[in-house]
């Protein structure tokens, strides 16, 4: 079940890109400028952290995503697609839930890759960019 429908994310991140946002290319990839909201990446960081450190390497995929930083990190909106898929990139883990969960969306064929996070992660990467939600991220390094 998606939380916002395609249209409504792709109007927000227009918007956005228009008004609170600048594109970089510091580690983030994606800036924020100061007149938007100052507290929201870091809040983003803050929760995939704690979701990460709170977690048993064993832990059931279910378990994971409704893991309450999980959680709270697909609340923070379309704001906080590029940061899921640029953290995707960097470090795969299980980011696909929390996108088709904020976007509706989901890459062709993705059911094909089988568990290949990183596959994954690119195809997420693909769609994004096409839907215009990103311009680009830092690729894996």
């Amino acid at each position: 079940m998606s939380i916002f429908n395609s249209a409504q994310v792709a109007q927000q991140y227009t918007q956005e890109r228009n008004s609170d946002f600048c594109h970089g290319r510091s580690y983030g990839g994606w800036e924020q400028r100061k007149r938007g909201k100052p507290g929201l990446k870091s809040r983003f960081k803050l929760l995939v952290k704690r979701w990460k450190s709170t977690r048993s390497s064993s832990s059931d995929p279910d378990q994971l995503v409704e893991h309450r930083d999980y959680v709270a990190i697909q609340n923070l909106g379309p704001r906080a697609v590029p940061w899921i898929i640029e953290e995707f990139l960097a470090r795969p883990d299980l980011w696909d839930v929390a996108l088709e969960n904020i976007t509706g969306e989901r890459p062709p064929n993705v059911q094909d890759l089988a568990g290949d996070l990183i596959a994954i992660s690119e195809a997420w990467q693909h769609l994004a960019i096409r839907k215009g939600w990103i311009r680009d991220v830092p690729r894996h390094s």
